[in-house]
């Protein structure tokens, strides 16, 4: 059947271009090498050709993942250096006024503290990043400065903006790392105890995840436009038009239907960035023409020339010879499991390999990326360490060294946040 179904496709679009006129040879929406899913694929080449890609990808499916994703550690806030247990923290409103709140009641000041009572309050209002600090022995807290050093760096210039975060930090360790479930008492190396709250540990493993410390492959470009432009509520800023729908649905049905591996996301389409993980899909075809509903593959795909009133005909490549539309709606991990529903056609050549499509949605995916299964997002410190292992209550003195290499770069050790994990989540 599918030897058979290429060989119609090749032959109504041999007639097709023999005996349409030519169209525009726009590349606009056809898929870029910026957005080009095999960016995305790994070793293993993704299947493009959309009969093919029906037949070996299931037409829903869901992963047995549970996302823990609980917040994205606004940038606003310091980051993981935000004191969210500290009431005098909590009761400041601006980056300026947290920044200097935090100077006033540093770690180095807590530690000064004789009392021992207050001591240990106030080290259990401290910040992950504070927390992570005194484990190590860090007195000159240099993951706590880095994290509200790139907050500084933004306020100075002007675009600190209440939506920046780690949130694909979050995204990554929510379904990387089992969640962290349980409080863990530690001891620093001067013998503070050390109440790590799960939230804690979800923070340093947000950290230890996001870009600070790792760099994946990515299709699509980030959109940098507050407000893109729109035609009957779709956007068509060519800035902000990718992730292209072909690469989409391409990226979407190999690695979630064929390998189901788990895809990442950037959700919205316009200057903010909200990366989520994709843990499962619906698609459906249907007629490009209106008033048609779903249907199979076959009996939706429509050749070019018969596409009615088609509003996208000079955005079209002129390799297009085929049009079939979509439906597909996914599910994503934000703390809870949220879906979106995004409608789109794809453009195929005339081997049947899908080169573009047209977004039909208000919203839709920016950009797309991926981690390889197995993936362990080791530091510049874990790198000097090499395969020790943390089994104590206290973190090994000789391991400072390292750590503050890592906390210079915003980056704590993955062998002490794999193991807080490890930990809690028992």
């Amino acid at each position: 059947m599918l030897n058979f179904l290429k060989t119609v496709f090749s032959l109504i679009a041999l007639f097709l271009i023999l005996a349409e006129p030519s169209r525009s040879n726009s590349t606009f929406r056809v898929i870029l090498p910026t957005d080009d899913p095999g960016m995305i694929s790994g070793a293993q080449p993704m299947e493009r050709n959309l009969t093919s890609l029906d037949s070996q990808a299931t037409k829903s499916t869901i992963l047995a993942l549970k996302p823990w994703a609980n917040g994205y550690w606004a940038m606003e806030l310091g980051l993981t250096g935000n004191r969210y247990r500290d009431p005098g923290f909590a009761a400041k409103g601006s980056w300026p006024s947290r920044f200097e709140y935090i100077k006033k009641n540093s770690l180095q000041n807590v530690l000064l503290q004789t009392d021992s009572k207050k001591r240990a309050r106030l080290i259990d209002q401290l910040s992950p990043a504070e927390k992570y600090d005194l484990l190590v022995g860090d007195a000159e807290a240099t993951l706590t400065s880095a994290q509200w050093a790139e907050g500084q760096r933004y306020y100075q210039d002007g675009t600190l903006a209440n939506w920046m975060g780690i949130c694909e930090g979050t995204a990554a360790a929510s379904v990387m790392f089992p969640e962290p479930k349980r409080s863990l008492e530690l001891f620093s190396p001067q013998g503070d105890k050390i109440q790590f709250q799960e939230t804690d540990i979800k923070g340093l493993a947000a950290l230890l995840w996001s870009s600070y410390n790792l760099t994946v492959p990515v299709t699509g470009t980030r959109c940098s436009s507050r407000n893109p432009e729109r035609r009957n509520g779709v956007v068509i800023d060519e800035s902000c038009f990718n992730t292209n729908p072909g690469a989409f649905h391409i990226a979407l049905l190999n690695l979630l239907g064929k390998r189901k591996q788990v895809l990442f996301m950037n959700r919205v389409s316009n200057q903010e960035v909200w990366n989520v993980p994709i843990i499962a899909y619906k698609t459906q075809y249907h007629s490009p023409n209106k008033n048609h509903g779903n249907k199979d593959l076959q009996q939706a795909v429509l050749p070019i020339a018969q596409v009615d009133q088609d509003e996208f005909t000079s955005l079209r490549s002129a390799q297009t010879a085929f049009v079939v539309g979509v439906q597909t709606t996914v599910k994503f991990g934000t703390g809870v499991i949220t879906q979106a529903t995004y409608d789109y056609d794809l453009e195929m050549d005339i081997n049947g390999i899908i080169i573009g499509g047209e977004w039909h949605s208000s919203s839709h995916p920016d950009f797309l990326w991926t981690v390889e299964n197995g993936f362990r997002p080791v530091t510049i410190g874990d790198n000097q360490l090499g395969n020790q292992v943390w089994n104590d209550t206290k973190i090994p003195a000789e391991w400072l060294r390292a750590a503050r290499l890592s906390s210079q770069n915003n980056q704590p050790l993955e062998l002490i946040v794999s193991e807080l994990v490890r930990r809690s989540s028992k």
